[in-house]
């Protein structure tokens, strides 16, 4: 798995590509970009995920703790490199 340190300008970028897709909030820790997977990664806290919820239709999966707050977002095939035609 091979996590890319994201550039400042890139990052703007990702999550305006993530807000097309669903609700992100701004208020986020880290983001984390997997290029092998094509998938932008969205930390919001440092709890432990118990729970996950998919939009499948959009390629996003939210993760939440124990007392349902928001942990992190994944967002899959954020360029679209996987999609099919």
């Amino acid at each position: 798995m091979a996590i890319r340190q994201i550039e400042k300008n890139q990052t703007s970028e990702l999550i305006k590509l993530a807000k097309k897709r669903g609700d992100i909030p701004n208020d986020w820790i880290k983001l984390e970009y997997q290029k092998d997977a094509d998938l932008l990664f969205i930390l919001y806290s440092k709890e432990i995920c118990v729970r996950s919820k998919g939009d499948m239709e959009n390629g996003i999966i939210y993760n939440f703790d124990d007392r349902d707050r928001l942990v992190s977002i994944e967002v899959l095939d954020i360029y679209e490199v996987f999609s099919t035609v």
